[in-house]
């Protein structure tokens, strides 16, 4: 499993809220056949607060990424975010299953 680091037009401020859309996919050798969670984490006023998870397909073939999933966050005193991917399977690269993104949001 991996992330696809957020670019342009994957965190968008609309309505004083923040939209994160977070893109996982596959590039492994081999398919994805137990599924994962991704886990959206915040520090907020200097405390790690979980802002949301979502669990993920049983399979993602090699190559291949799931639909964009979508978090609206409230940017309000949010200081950094935490997206991480855990696969329900071993996998052989796991250094590409967090990313991290400092703020300030939405200002």
């Amino acid at each position: 499993m991996t992330l696809k680091v957020p670019e342009l037009c994957t965190l968008e401020c609309i309505d004083s809220k923040l939209v994160l859309w977070v893109h996982v996919g596959n590039e492994g050798a081999s398919p994805l056949t137990a599924g994962g969670t991704l886990t959206v984490n915040g520090v907020v006023l200097g405390q790690d607060t979980m802002l949301g998870s979502t669990d993920l397909p049983l399979v993602v073939d090699p190559g291949k990424y799931i639909d964009a999933v979508e978090y609206v966050l409230d940017p309000k005193d949010l200081e950094s975010i935490k997206i991480k991917v855990d696969a329900k399977e071993l996998e052989c690269n796991l250094n590409n299953n967090e990313v991290v993104i400092q703020g300030p949001f939405c200002q």
